[in-house]
């Protein structure tokens, strides 16, 4: 099985070097082979350096695209264009993954060979001190959606059942490939709208 993981981003380099730390330390099941795919949407800050710096460093292989055309709709379809793996994960830039991701991943894919699509947690790590404007537990907690704040325990959900929101947050989501066939995945970089 092959994963291809992306990640679009625009002018946030460091925190886009933390991500990219992160996926390169996750353990590679047996059997599992992975690929990070960083789509630049036309950064000005040092991105192309960060992502060739991680290059050739590690058993997951590191591929830097970039998109001219701002928004990230064209990245994404910049990074469909590409992909060419079993499984393509999306994360975002400011995201860092746990060693166990991949792991959790390919089980996940194993166990439901039915779903094309799946989700996973997203804890928001917030400053020491919030603001004392913003009560996110108590009277303002819609706002934990702004920051993405996804965790519906750790038993699986199907999506659009329950008595919670369990609809996959583009920080953290994978698809199986022939799901993105099926919805009409660009071919070709340049390709009209897309799926995404």
């Amino acid at each position: 099985m092959k994963v291809d993981i992306v990640v679009c981003t625009y002018n946030r380099s460091a925190l886009l070097g933390k991500c990219i730390q992160s996926v390169l330390g996750c353990a590679l099941p047996v059997g599992v082979a992975a690929e990070l795919i960083v789509v630049d949407n036309n950064s000005s800050d040092g991105t192309e350096a960060v992502v060739r710096g991680f290059e050739g460093t590690g058993a997951i292989k590191v591929t830097y695209l970039l998109e001219r055309t701002q928004g990230k709709s064209h990245a994404l379809n910049r990074a469909l264009a590409a992909v060419n793996g079993d499984i393509v994960a999306f994360i975002d830039d400011d995201v860092t993954v746990e060693g166990s991701w991949l792991s959790k991943i390919a089980e996940a894919a194993g166990k439901y060979p039915l779903c094309g699509a799946f989700g996973g947690k997203i804890v928001a790590l917030y400053p020491e001190k919030m603001p004392g404007w913003l009560d996110i537990e108590g009277s303002m907690k819609f706002l934990k959606s702004v920051y993405v704040d996804l965790d519906n325990g750790d038993k699986a959900l199907e999506y659009g059942k329950g008595t919670v929101s369990n609809t996959p947050c583009g920080a953290n989501m994978f698809f199986r490939m022939e799901a993105l066939e099926r919805n009409g995945r660009p071919r070709s970089h340049g390709q009209g709208a897309g799926l995404l």
